[in-house]
Order: C-alpha cells, then structure tokens, then sequence
C-alpha cells in the first residue's frame, strides 16, 4: 500500500493528521516551519513552530537571482535543488526540537523567484504564472513524507494570477459576523485581507519591506530598519514619495499581486536618482510611508463597508513607522496584533501553508474572483510521494 493511499485513508477515517508548513518569504530572510494537528471532527490546532535564518551568504545569493534580469537554465535548476536538500537539513533539525519523529504530510510554499501577475505574450499566447524554487521531490524522497507544493500554479490555471493566498486562510480562522475586520500581511510584499459581514475580498497593496530592507542594508548595514526606527528619525519627502506612487503597479486594477518584478532594487535606484542629497532616514520615512499608503488606498477603493479591526501579521508587523503611518491614514480602525486572533503572528504564513496542504489532500476546492482573479475553484497543491 503507497503512503500517499495510507495517508488519505487516515484522513478519511477522521484520525488527526500532523502537517509541516514550510515558507520562506519574498524577503528571503529565513525558514519558517510550523505544525499544525488537523482532523475532520474539529479545525486545524497550531502545535509548534520555529524559524531557521537563512545564512548572510545564502540570502545574498538568493536576492541576487530575485533581481537579475537573467537567470541561466542551469542556475535556475541548481538553485531549486540546493534548497530542497537544504530544507531536507532544517526540517530534521525542527523535528528534533519539536520531539516528533515525522509529519504525516509536508506543505511547501518554497522560495518565490519570479512572480509575473501581469499577462505577457509568448508566441502569440497571452500568460503569466509564478515560480518558487525548493524542489519537493527531494523533501519527500529524503524525508519519506508525502509533500503538497506549488499552490500557486493551480490557481493560474484557473485564470487567477496566483496571489495571493494567505487571504483564503484569513477567512477560514478569522471571519466573524460580529464585525468588519481585515488582516494586513507585511512581509516583502504586502497584501490585505478584508473580512465584513456583506463581502470577502483580498489584494496585494504594494510593497512591505522589501524596499526598506534593501536601503537598511545599503545605507546602515543592516537587514531591516529595526522597529521602523530610522524612519522615524526621518521626515516623509512630499516630492519622492510622489515619485514612489508613479510606480505601474498603484494604476492596476484590483484585485492584483505583485513581486519584486514591480518593486525591484534596480526601479527605486532610478527613482532616487534626482533625490541623492535627501538624508537617508528621509529616504526610509518616505519609502515605508508608500506601503502604509498602499494599504490605505485598498480600503478606500475596495472597501463597501466601514473598516473596524485591522490585524497585522508578517515581519513588518512590529515596524511601529508602519503602525504610526497606518493609523494616520485610517483613523476609524483599531489595531491589534494578529497574535489576539489565537494563530502566532510570525508563524502565520507557514502554518497557513499546512492548511492549505490539508485542504489539498482532502480534495477541498479554494479560488475566488475577488482574490486573485481565478474564474472557478479548483484543488490547488501538486503531490510528491515517497
């Protein structure tokens, strides 16, 4: 009897299933593992999670391959194989500290490299789709675990453009008819999640740290602006953050995703250019008040009913330049940390993924026009066996 056909009678059966989820952001600045008890009596139970950072060499290398204009066949291939043995290392160091001998099923978002949301023409076709590195036939093989990967591509198949999905877990843990909430995830990207009581609806807003993680570094030698605190040294410049808006992803209709192909290195070099002599925390202020902005603009233009909690989750959460900027713009909302809602703040994404594996294996069906754009719902993930 295959494992993948032992799994799926468990399942069935209605005994509880341990899940890992595995993430790594667009910020590349780390694992995150999570696992998550699931069983078709009650909803899925947060266990355990951890993060691996990911060494300054390794990230160095992957931003760089995030920002090329080319990457070689050979390369691209090297790369996603490297990172599924390397994953293969972190999980069984996880496994260790979290005292459990194996998950039943391993859920693996894996390292987004190329996110083209925007359709362009190939040989007369019109396409756009997403590519993540990590191979999950390593995880699986190594790790004898059956692996659920690649969401993104089902989606896209289903006329979406496929992100984001975190949204769809949002709505599964947190909605409630007792109000109008949303959940701002601020990791590279940010996208936001809205939740009232007449509609469901979700978006990428623009950029979360991916910006001001790349000026931290250049300007302070750090990986981040820790807390927002340069920024708040500094004063938001009315000129550059209007040349920030200029940016051809804001004139996109929603809903939309994005990724460092919009919010690359090599475009806010070019915007800066006329802005050399602002001070650095200037910089920062002015760069980091455009995601808050972002975020603002969704609401303002998506939103048929007044926005009353917002939680916010994902690396940018604790940016209190963020917050600050945030509860300028929408001055009727109250913030809360995602962590009040029962689900780990830093661990939500990977936890999320493991949702999302479940729901794969169970042959559950997720999309929503409203989302990212998919015509129908469909099972999304793509199986590894052992």
């Amino acid at each position: 009897m295959s494992v993948l056909f032992s799994l799926l009678q468990k399942i069935r059966s209605g005994r509880k299933v341990l899940g890992l989820g595995l993430m790594s952001g667009t910020s590349a600045d780390g694992t995150d593992l999570a696992l998550v008890e699931f069983s078709k009596k009650s909803g899925p139970k947060f266990l355990f999670a951890k993060t691996y950072p990911f060494s300054p060499r390794l990230r160095k290398k992957i931003l760089a391959l995030q920002q090329a204009r080319q990457i070689s066949p050979e390369e691209w291939i090297l790369t996603s194989q490297f990172l599924g043995e390397f994953w293969v290392g972190e999980i069984r160091k996880f496994l260790r500290v979290a005292k459990r001998v194996r998950p039943d099923f391993i859920a693996s978002h894996g390292q987004t490299v190329r996110h083209i949301s925007v359709f362009q023409n190939l040989l007369g076709r019109s396409l756009r789709g997403s590519g993540q590195w990590g191979e999950a036939d390593i995880l699986a093989k190594r790790l004898n675990t059956i692996v659920v990967s690649d969401f993104r591509a089902g989606d896209v198949a289903l006329g979406g453009s496929g992100a984001p999905l975190m949204p769809f877990v949002h709505k599964h843990l947190f909605s409630s008819p007792e109000g109008v909430r949303a959940v701002l995830n601020i990791g590279g990207i940010a996208n936001l999640t809205f939740l009232g009581r007449k509609g469901f609806w979700a978006t990428d807003t623009g950029p979360g740290n991916c910006w001001a993680d790349y000026l931290a570094r250049k300007f302070y030698g750090l990986s981040q602006d820790p807390g927002g605190k340069m920024a708040l040294r500094g004063k938001i410049s009315p000129a550059f953050f209007a040349a920030l808006k200029k940016n051809s992803f804001f004139a996109r209709p929603f809903p939309k995703s994005t990724g460092k192909e919009d919010f690359s290195v090599v475009w806010l070099e070019r915007a800066l250019r006329g802005f050399r002599s602002l001070p650095r925390e200037d910089v920062l202020a002015s760069v980091e008040a455009v995601t808050a902005w972002g975020v603002a603009e969704a609401v303002r233009k998506n939103a048929k009913e007044d926005l009353e909690e917002l939680y916010l989750c994902g690396g940018g959460a604790k940016n209190l330049f963020f917050l600050k900027q945030l509860q300028n713009l929408l001055r009727d909302v109250s913030f809360y940390p995602a962590d009040r809602l029962g689900w780990p703040a830093d661990f939500l994404e990977a936890a999320g993924f493991a949702i999302f594996g479940w729901w794969c294996l169970q042959g559950d069906k997720i999309g929503s026009a409203s989302v990212t754009g998919a015509k129908r719902k469909g099972v999304l993930g793509k199986i590894s066996q052992v």
